[in-house]
């Protein structure tokens, strides 16, 4: 998210309302992954990442469809969206950004790095409401976390700055190619 400081300028209020979403969407997710079995989401998770990942290959055409014009207000379907993303998230964080891109790409008209710095903000506040749900209720093997963390933080701030230096349909081309592998991996796994 640090990586995306320029292009989160001017965009408080949206990625405010936006994470007052996912938080409630993380919290939703938190408590289904502590409650629940998980083999039936986990053997649904490949689809819902190859889906995401192919929606967001057509994001360009599916937005004509249904994302309306520029200067309309922001569809409510955003916050649908990242409600699902957040709970999606929260239950099981793999291609939680690949879900959130497509979200946000389908209904925020705006270039897609700036509406990738907002995702980069929503997946910080899905991941950081998660942990604490799982910190305070759920078994941490906090040896691992204590790699984890601090390499997932230095991913996001590299992967951001590589980002950035990518035009808008090669970014997308990475993130979808990225996402199928994802997808595949999970499958096979």
């Amino acid at each position: 998210m640090l990586g995306y400081r320029a292009e989160l300028k001017g965009q408080r209020r949206r990625a405010t309302l936006l994470s007052i979403t996912a938080v409630l969407g993380a919290c939703v997710g938190s408590s289904l992954l502590l409650l629940t079995p998980g083999k039936l989401f986990e053997s649904m998770v490949p689809w819902l990442v190859a889906f995401a990942s192919l929606a967001l290959l057509a994001q360009p055409w599916l937005r004509k469809l249904i994302g309306g014009e520029a200067d309309e207000r922001t569809s409510p379907m955003v916050y649908a969206g990242v409600f699902a993303g957040g709970c999606y998230g929260a239950y099981f964080n793999g291609g939680m950004g690949v879900v959130l891109l497509t979200v946000l790409g389908l209904f925020l008209h705006d270039n897609l790095h700036r509406v990738n710095a907002v995702r980069a903000v929503l997946s910080l506040v899905v991941s950081s409401v998660s942990v604490v749900a799982f910190s305070l209720f759920g078994p941490v093997e906090w040896r691992a976390a204590a790699v984890i963390a601090p390499a997932s933080l230095a991913g996001g701030f590299l992967g951001t700055r590589l980002a950035r230096l990518m035009p808008a349909k090669v970014l997308r081309g990475v993130v979808v190619a990225f996402g199928l592998g994802v997808a595949v991996a999970l499958a096979l796994h």
